[in-house]
């Protein structure tokens, strides 16, 4: 697999999966990518995955915070490269004094 160290501006660039059932994705991507997981501490509980290949990371994975619709699974999240640093901090809200 091509190791992919920068992305063009609007192109996807990582994936992020929040599930209730982390082993099971585990599992799942290691036999299907075959990805391992290593796995990362939160603070207050609980680990962030990062899934590799060859010892690159390619995607990311933690436990969901339980919902309250049985039939939510996860959710996933796709970040996408932007024009710019700039460009995005001009578009960005200002925080509200309190």
């Amino acid at each position: 697999m091509a190791r992919i160290e920068s992305y063009p501006p609007g192109s996807f660039c990582w994936a992020e999966l929040a599930t209730n059932n982390l082993q099971a994705a585990k599992k799942l991507y290691g036999e299907l990518f075959g990805w391992s997981a290593a796995d990362y501490p939160i603070p207050g509980g609980g680990v962030y995955t990062m899934f590799q290949i060859d010892g690159n990371d390619v995607a990311a994975g933690h436990a969901s915070r339980p919902v309250r619709t049985p039939a939510a699974t996860g959710q996933r999240r796709f970040c996408v490269t932007p024009a710019g640093v700039p460009c995005c901090a001009r578009r960005a809200p200002r925080p509200t004094p309190m």
